[in-house]
């Protein structure tokens, strides 16, 4: 495992028993289209996230193994929301042309397929995610907001339609054991149904509605049916008030899922909470609730402490 996974290994340990995360709520800018994850942090140690950089100043990342550097699409993503956010906060000129450069790379991927080009759990070279897709779309219509430049409506519009196509066809579109619509971080393998991956999706989705880049309706229409599968399928994703990384069966123990860290936990209900409050989804703000206060519980935070120790002995440092 290289060094920088170890610290965040670390880190992850330290924030459950001490509380805290690697995520947080992006305060509201009146006027601004803030993005709801704050990651304004990570901004001020880039050696942690971001670096290296290529000569156009887009993140690159050195991955474990003996995989080459990658442009990996999330945190390229990442990069460019957190400067999103910071020059909506003050107007950087900095921040505006770092959040410009990543755009630029989502702009230019051929049919708004943001591809991870190395192999990864038995999937080959040129797999798609909808994390990276929602993500990218987030990325692409603020893009267009700031520059008007109809390329970025382009690509956000050619990226939603990977999110719409079936896992069968190469999209990202599965379905949940009830029949339900879901979207897939990491189509086709042990990793099903990641619910963090597809809140990124869906808030992708609801910004290109938002953005009045949906004319049909179709990323409207899918958005809405994939969160009505949350819906039905939250105890899916729960052991008590904590959030599982993927779908379990209902019998499934604590010592048998994979419960989340305290940052994923975090993620999950700033995003759902987002949701809700954009949609009026109550039940998503219901159980959004119940995971914020999960998190902020030692007793909480030691028992998913325990799960995740368990699953990482016997599944190695992941998720």
């Amino acid at each position: 495992m290289p060094r920088k996974e170890y610290r965040l290994l670390a880190q992850d340990i330290r924030f459950f028993l001490l509380g805290g995360s690697d995520a947080a709520r992006a305060a509201p800018v009146e006027g601004r289209d803030v993005y709801p994850l704050d990651w304004s942090f990570q901004l001020d140690r880039p050696s942690d996230y971001f670096e290296p950089f290529d000569a156009a100043g887009v993140p690159l990342r050195d991955l474990p193994g003996a995989i080459e550097r990658q442009y990996l699409p999330s945190r390229i993503a990442a990069y460019a929301l957190a400067n999103w956010n910071r020059w909506a906060e003050d107007n950087s000129t900095e921040a505006s042309e770092r959040f410009l450069a990543s755009c630029n790379w989502f702009a230019a991927q051929e049919e708004g397929a943001f591809r991870h080009d190395f192999q990864l759990v038995g999937m080959p070279p040129g797999w798609l995610s909808c994390i990276a897709q929602g993500e990218g779309i987030s990325v692409l219509v603020r893009g267009l907001a700031l520059t008007g430049e109809e390329r970025m409506a382009n690509a956000a519009r050619k990226a939603a339609d990977w999110l719409g196509r079936s896992v069968a066809e190469g999209g990202l579109l599965a379905h949940l054991p009830d029949g339900g619509a879901f979207l897939e971080e990491y189509p086709g393998t042990q990793y099903r149904h990641v619910l963090n991956g597809c809140l990124y999706a869906l808030v992708g989705l609801d910004d290109l509605v938002a953005a009045g880049l949906d004319p049909s309706g179709t990323a409207g229409a899918l958005r809405d049916d994939v969160i009505a599968s949350i819906e039905r399928n939250l105890p899916s994703w729960e052991i008590g008030d904590w959030t599982t990384y993927d779908f379990r069966s209902s019998d499934a123990s604590m010592a048998r899922a994979n419960p989340n860290t305290l940052t994923y936990q975090t993620v999950h209900w700033i995003l759902l909470d987002y949701l809700a409050v954009r949609l009026d989804r109550p039940l998503l703000a219901a159980a959004a609730g119940r995971w914020k206060a999960a998190g902020e519980s030692f007793t909480q935070r030691a028992k998913a402490l325990g799960g995740k120790l368990v699953y990482r002995l016997g599944h190695g440092y992941g998720v």
